[in-house]
């Protein structure tokens, strides 16, 4: 969710006990206030330039996100200017794992840009035996394989995200 959408207190109940809900977030306030309000999750960023996060403001960089990481007991996402080498930078900052947009959507071949990315996050995870943060006791390389697997639920605004529940 947006940092500025519906609370998560007001979502449906059938929705909030069946879908993992995350907040974008900015800072760190929004960081705890997400975390007070119950969410599953929180992007955070923009980490690095990117033109899609322009409007949040100037990057955050890794020094914030390694901040984020470290004031919550939820996993906290890097966001905006992620590639999949940006990517190591992010989870040995803290990062539970990244989320990307623009280096998927704008790539070539999509599909190449996805593997880069698992291959990136598998090869992170190699050299740290457990991430430190978990949904659901799993990895962000099985989560992401998990969502795609099932599908993902997601509304139409942006900054919305909610994937699937394991049943």
């Amino acid at each position: 969710l947006r940092e500025d959408s519906l609370p998560l207190s007001h979502q449906p109940p059938v929705l909030r006990y069946s879908l993992f809900y995350g907040v974008s977030t900015h800072g760190l306030a929004t960081v705890r206030a997400a975390e007070e309000a119950g969410a599953d999750f929180v992007t955070f960023g923009p980490v690095y330039a990117t033109a899609s996060k322009a409007p949040y403001g100037p990057p955050l960089g890794l020094a914030a996100l390694e901040e984020a990481a470290r004031s919550t007991s939820l996993p906290v996402l890097a966001l905006g200017g992620v590639t999949p080498e940006r990517a190591r930078e992010c989870r040995a900052a803290g990062a539970w794992g990244v989320a990307a947009i623009s280096a998927i959507w704008n790539a070539e071949e999509p599909l190449a840009a996805l593997d880069a990315f698992a291959a990136a996050l598998d090869e992170q995870d190699l050299h740290r035996p457990t991430a430190s943060r978990r949904i659901r006791g799993t990895s962000p390389s099985e989560t992401a394989a998990r969502a795609d697997s099932q599908g993902r639920a997601t509304s139409g605004s942006p900054g919305t995200t909610a994937c699937r529940r394991r049943g």
